[in-house]
């Protein structure tokens, strides 16, 4: 949000923040840009037709267990022509128990992501994995962990523990080599990465 007001503050009016929540829309108001709207909202009934310019949906159907509706949903609300950003874990080979933490219900590919937007009616531009150059480190680290029989005190702790931001000695190269995807991204399709982004077109 801060990212589209300072840069693109024409192009994009009005912009809008939902989220079924309505603890998790109060607390973003201290963070967001003035004049952004907030909406609760039902993902699975928006009731918005032909209204939005482009929507993103960032690591949020991998959560859903009707995903595709999610999707239909969407492409429903956005104008013709209009985009969809969507953001999710990919390939069931770095499953783990952050999966499991998070309540991921499933990782995608971009074959999941073409066959999504051919049933949802939406035309996919564009899929790219992201988090490549560090997906070796990402897959190491979370070997050898299991839940299973973890109290939720316990699994509150792990959560606590493994999503803490690392020493500035460590934490600054992996900045640094995250931060060289951005643009080698641009110019190489990366064969996987831990992560995917898809642009839908309605």
């Amino acid at each position: 949000m801060r990212y589209l007001a300072d840069r693109r503050p024409g192009p994009y009016q009005p912009l809008a923040l939902a989220d079924s929540s309505r603890t998790a829309l109060r607390m973003a108001g201290g963070v967001l840009p003035a004049g952004v709207e907030r909406y609760q909202i039902d993902l699975m009934n928006l009731g918005w037709r032909d209204h939005w310019d482009v929507a993103f949906l960032l690591d949020v159907i991998e959560h859903l267990p009707d995903d595709l509706e999610a999707l239909r949903q969407a492409r429903a609300a956005l104008k013709p022509g209009g985009l969809l950003f969507v953001t999710t874990p990919a390939f069931q080979q770095f499953w783990s128990y952050n999966d499991e933490l998070a309540h991921h219900l499933r990782r995608y590919t971009r074959a999941d992501f073409a066959r999504l937007g051919e049933q949802a009616g939406l035309q996919l531009c564009d899929a790219r994995y992201f988090m490549f150059l560090l997906s070796p480190l990402y897959w190491l680290a979370r070997q050898g962990k299991g839940i299973e029989g973890m109290t939720e005190s316990q699994k509150l702790a792990l959560v606590h523990k493994t999503h803490q931001v690392p020493p500035v000695l460590i934490n600054l190269p992996l900045t640094v080599i995250f931060a060289a995807e951005t643009p080698l991204g641009h110019w190489l399709r990366f064969p996987w990465g831990t992560s995917l982004l898809g642009v839908f077109r309605k």
